[in-house]
C-alpha cells in the first residue's frame, strides 16, 4: 500500500509517517521494483502501537527504548516510566472512586 493508504489505515497523517521514519521509530519502508514505498499490515500494526504509546505520553526516546527493550535490551528508565504510569492509574482509580466508593 502507498504511504497515504498506510497512514489512513493507521489513522494518522502522512507527515506523521515521514516524521516517525526520520526519528527512527519506523524503519525505512520496503521498496517496490519502481522504487515506490511498500507498506503492509505488520507496518500498520507497528504504527498503531507507536501512535497509542504517544497518546499515553511516551516520548520518542522512550518508545525507542521500549522497542530496544522488546528486542531483549532492558532499560531501567523505561521500566521506571511504566511503574510511574501504573501508580498514576491507581491514583486515578482512587480519585474517581474505583475502589467502590463514590
Amino acid at each position: 500500500m502507498t504511504r497515504g493508504a498506510y497512514a489512513r489505515a493507521a489513522g494518522v497523517h502522512p507527515e506523521t509517517v515521514r516524521f516517525y521514519e526520520r526519528s527512527g521509530l519506523l524503519p525505512p519502508p520496503r521498496r517496490g521494483r519502481k522504487g515506490e514505498r511498500l507498506y503492509g499490515e505488520e507496518e500498520v500494526r507497528d504504527l498503531r502501537v507507536i501512535t497509542r504509546l504517544r497518546s499515553l505520553g511516551f516520548s520518542i526516546d522512550e518508545i525507542l527504548k521500549l522497542r530496544a527493550m522488546s528486542a531483549g535490551k532492558p532499560d531501567g528508565e523505561l521500566e521506571r516510566r511504566v511503574r510511574e504510569m501504573e501508580q498514576r492509574q491507581q491514583e486515578l482509580r482512587a480519585l474517581l472512586g474505583g475502589d467502590g466508593e463514590r
